[in-house]
């Protein structure tokens, strides 16, 4: 069944079934009815109390977490941002440890306390050193496949910093983001986040209105997008970087430039817990769009409990089903599996279509699902006992 879960606040509508557990397999009919989980990124605390399924779940070690941290060039900061990092996986591993027992991850948890942190500089490039696990997977319909590790993101991540900086994005600069589910997306975010820019996400279908908003009242200093949405800023002569990806375009930096930059990459000072991160603008379906800000701690870390509430962790393939540019998308297609060190993994495909969504989910083994109501609505119209998937969640 299409469960819609309880509305709070800005959270909207989302759907989550807890399906039947190994060694079941596919979509059969559980013995017991489904469990359903309330939906809530930012809450620790989600509508009823859910319960997952009976699975022992190991919290990831933090050996590779506490090596020496080398992207600071105040050695008196290595303190801070070692106990940064450590209060982070300290809570990571605890919702990691305590995932079916939910009364006691409730009654247990404590928000991590930070003063200064940069997820991506303190908490992912450690991860991601030498980590040859896959951290991105993207497929689509006409038979492309791209995979990137944690060791390689952290290295690609570092280059496009670098490539960023020498284009004179600098710390606190809005950089503006219109980019469909490609590889330089999630680069993007990683390098902004290390420079400690204000990165702005936007979904491809902007009309000229709300980019002009965005420029006026988002003070967009940077722009970064595909050859096809170089055309919607033609008309648009601001003072301003602009960078293509994907392409060449005339006026237009390429983002393949990156690929010469440098590796290493040494911030430029210190990033605090609350300093900006991600800005983003509501869809104003109903009155002008707002904007949003985000910090270093309210994301990464608040979305704690996004990986919780999806019972992700490491080695996980996790397909969550959202278009770039909209806030699920970082909740559950960055944040909430790299927090877990799972797999995030993207099916491009121009038009929805079922029985391609499923046959994906089989062929590239998806453990973990989300998607919205409308997807589920579709997906239970087709034969799903046929499809011999392996999600646990």
């Amino acid at each position: 069944r299409d469960v819609t879960a309880r509305r709070g606040g800005n959270v909207g509508k989302a759907s989550r079934i807890t399906l039947p557990t190994p060694p079941h397999r596919g979509f059969q009919a559980a013995a017991h009815p489904p469990r359903v989980a309330g939906a809530n990124g930012t809450s620790r605390n989600p509508s009823g109390r859910c319960r997952a399924p009976r699975i022992v779940v190991a919290p990831l070690g933090v050996a590779a977490a506490g090596r020496p941290m080398s992207h600071t060039n105040e050695p008196h900061l290595a303190t801070t941002i070692m106990s940064a990092a450590s209060a982070f996986l300290q809570a990571r591993d605890f919702l990691l440890e305590h995932r079916t027992d939910y009364d006691t991850a409730y009654a247990g948890f404590r928000w991590p306390v930070l003063d200064r942190f940069n997820w991506a500089l303190d908490y992912f490039d450690a991860m991601a050193h030498g980590n040859d696990a896959l951290a991105l997977w993207i497929v689509d319909d006409h038979g492309g496949d791209v995979r990137l590790t944690f060791e390689e993101m952290r290295v690609r991540s570092n280059r496009v910093a670098n490539f960023l900086h020498a284009k004179g994005v600098r710390r606190g600069d809005r950089v503006l983001m219109m980019l469909p589910n490609v590889a330089p997306l999630w680069e993007i975010t990683l390098a902004t986040m290390k420079l400690g820019a204000v990165l702005s996400p936007a979904t491809t279908l902007l009309a000229h209105a709300d980019i002009e908003d965005r420029f006026e009242r988002g003070a967009v200093r940077h722009v970064i997008t595909d050859p096809a949405g170089t055309a919607k800023f033609a008309t648009f002569t601001n003072d301003y970087t602009r960078i293509v990806c994907g392409g060449a375009v005339e006026g237009w930096t390429s983002y393949s430039d990156a690929d010469s930059a440098s590796p290493i990459f040494r911030p430029d000072g210190s990033t605090l817990a609350t300093d900006p991160l991600l800005l983003y603008f509501t869809s104003g379906t109903t009155a002008k769009p707002k904007m949003v800000m985000h910090t270093h701690q309210s994301y990464p870390v608040g979305h704690l409990s996004t990986m919780y509430w999806i019972g992700l962790r490491a080695g996980d393939v996790h397909f969550n089903i959202s278009s770039p540019g909209w806030a699920k998308h970082a909740w559950s297609c960055l944040f909430a599996p790299w927090n877990a060190g799972a797999t995030v993994f993207i099916f491009n495909q121009a038009r929805f279509d079922a029985r391609k969504t499923l046959d994906v989910l089989v062929r590239c083994g998806v453990t973990t699902l989300c998607a919205p109501p409308t997807v589920w609505r579709i997906l239970i119209l087709e034969p799903l006992a046929s499809y011999n998937v392996a999600l646990r969640e």
